[in-house]
């Protein structure tokens, strides 16, 4: 969802586009500059825009204006999955300012800027560059950020697809509910492995799967929904193993330090999620470090489950095999004992943090949680 100003909005609102201009003039040299404008009566500038390429390995600064007081949640998502994100509140001089953690060259990423029910995104922002070979060296498919779970489309609105495969490769895409493909494309990628198609609008209904095929590898969207009139989603009530799965969507499950869970129910097994980012698939065994009588259950490392037999009740280390973690995020996610001590879920001295290289990294704050009030996994 883009928001563009017209020239009507730009003349009545002069003020604002010249504040914005003078603003641009003094930071117009960082190359890593993102803007977003005012959320409640704009959209982002027009410097930020679909399909933009940002530089690698250089932290992100993200600013821009809105009214005082409020507060933007900022996020930087990747496969559904944050990866980095920043909480901030418009200062006395309507403006605010976050930095967002550098990444390697990679994509596509989507930008999002989310002020209670509202939310501005750029979609397929690249760092360092488009895909090449290192960075789809197989020949996967990846798809626009414009396609997600759950999403919505108008009845009649056309079905616009794209995205990157092995160059050449032939694709197959389907709209499909209940076993029945409604509308289907066939494809062929060009030379830089960049594809496109656009399928005829349907009527409304879901949920439907969008599923997207070159013979070696398979892509699916789930939950597209066409027309919102009577269509509800499913209320979870429960633990399940798609939550612990990294391609699994928790931007909706509110973030948390995990010292600060006092107010959380005992009663109910808890469900933390978090991804830490490697720049290069650790070669080593690391280490998690939790505190004395902790509430940690289980543990799992990428959707696979920690070998419960290399940390006891009460251990203080975890050893994480190498070979769990590869290049780039890593989703650790964690369930608490059935009935657990939430003002110790993470030990006594409430610090939690991962030993690698002998470098210590602070893992406490900014977790996913969920409540269950059914028996955890």
């Amino acid at each position: 969802m883009q928001c563009n100003r017209s020239e009507k909005h730009n003349r009545t609102g002069w003020a604002q586009v010249l504040l914005l201009s003078l603003f641009w003039g003094v930071l117009i040299a960082i190359a890593s500059q993102v803007y977003a404008a005012d959320m409640s009566r704009s959209g982002f500038s027009g410097r930020f825009v679909d399909g933009m390429i940002l530089p690698a390995y250089k932290p992100l600064k993200i600013s821009g204006q809105g009214p005082q007081g409020q507060t933007l949640d900022v996020k930087l998502i990747k496969n559904n999955a944050t990866v980095s994100m920043a909480r901030v509140t418009v200062n006395s001089d309507n403006y605010w300012s976050v930095t967002l953690a550098e990444q390697s060259p990679s994509g596509p990423y989507q930008l999002k800027i989310i002020e209670k029910k509202r939310t501005k995104v750029i979609n397929d922002i690249y760092i360092g560059g488009r895909v090449n070979e290192v960075d789809n060296p197989e020949g996967r498919i990846i798809l626009s950020t414009t396609l997600s779970d759950n999403m919505y489309l108008e009845p009649g609105e056309d079905i616009k697809v794209s995205g990157y495969s092995a160059p050449k490769s032939s694709l197959d895409i389907k709209l499909i509910k209940d076993k029945t493909t409604f509308t289907m494309a066939r494809v062929e990628a060009a030379g830089d492995g960049q594809w496109q198609v656009i399928m005829p609008g349907q009527t409304a209904g879901g949920p439907f799967t969008l599923l997207v095929t070159n013979g070696k590898f398979n892509k699916v969207v789930n939950g597209i929904i066409i027309g919102q009139a009577d269509i509800k989603k499913p209320v979870v009530s429960q633990i399940k193993n798609e939550f612990l799965k990294p391609d699994f969507d928790d931007s909706s499950w509110p973030l948390a330090n995990l010292r600060s869970l006092e107010n959380l129910p005992t009663n109910q097994p808890l469900l933390v999620r978090k991804y830490v980012n490697f720049a290069s698939a650790p070669s080593k065994t690391i280490r998690f470090n939790l505190g004395d009588n902790h509430q940690v259950k289980q543990i799992y490392i990428n959707g696979e489950l920690l070998d419960d037999k290399s940390w006891t009740k009460g251990s203080l280390t975890i050893n994480v095999p190498s070979s769990m973690l590869h290049s780039g995020p890593n989703l650790v996610a964690m369930i608490s004992k059935e009935h657990w001590d939430n003002t110790r879920f993470i030990g006594t001295a409430g610090r939690f943090s991962l030993s690698i290289n002998n470098h210590d990294l602070d893992l406490k704050s900014s977790w996913r949680i969920f409540n269950s009030s059914a028996e955890a996994l």
